[in-house]
């Protein structure tokens, strides 16, 4: 899970009375935000040491906001939906004591115990990060190809519709 830190500092309002629209603004962001990111399915935001906000995570978009002293050009913002009372990790996080220490950076990453996802596969099981539990994407790919016919039905039907899309 990202865990987001966000201070008073360069805000218009306190931060402690916002509206969850204008958390969600101010925490979706313009992130340096690493790989591990791309697998996360929610984050949560503090403030002061209290947990404000939950979300769950639809997409990283790029963004072309960078800093002049900035060199690199990964810097993401979050794209979500903001949870309410009910969902798990809201009711795991929001008005409690944010789960791991802060730090001067203000993006963090957990493994928590709430907000898995089900496995892509259909098995059943329970994904923390990413979309498949170990091994299963291959059991996805497997049965998805096993409903096509072989392997190299599969390839055959894939690369007509494949061509087709391309427009070649």
């Amino acid at each position: 899970m990202i865990h987001i830190t966000l201070t008073q500092r360069d805000r218009p309002q306190p931060v402690d009375k916002m509206s969850q629209r204008a958390l969600y603004e101010a925490a979706r962001g313009n992130w340096v935000l690493g790989e591990r990111a791309l697998r996360e399915h929610y984050a949560i935001v503090s403030f002061e040491g209290t947990v404000v906000l939950a979300m769950e995570i639809d997409a990283l978009e790029t963004t072309d906001k960078r800093l002049p002293e900035d060199t690199r050009d990964d810097r993401r913002a979050i794209k979500g939906k903001i949870l309410v009372s009910g969902d798990e990790v809201y009711d795991a996080y929001v008005g409690k004591p944010t789960p791991i220490p802060t730090s001067r950076n203000p993006i963090k990453y957990f493994n928590s115990s709430v907000g898995h996802v089900p496995c892509r596969c259909d098995c059943g099981g329970k994904v923390e990060l990413g979309d498949f539990l170990m091994g299963h994407d291959q059991r996805a790919l497997h049965d998805r190809i096993s409903k096509v016919g072989t392997v190299a039905e599969f390839l055959d039907w894939f690369d007509n519709v494949w061509k087709d899309r391309k427009g070649d």
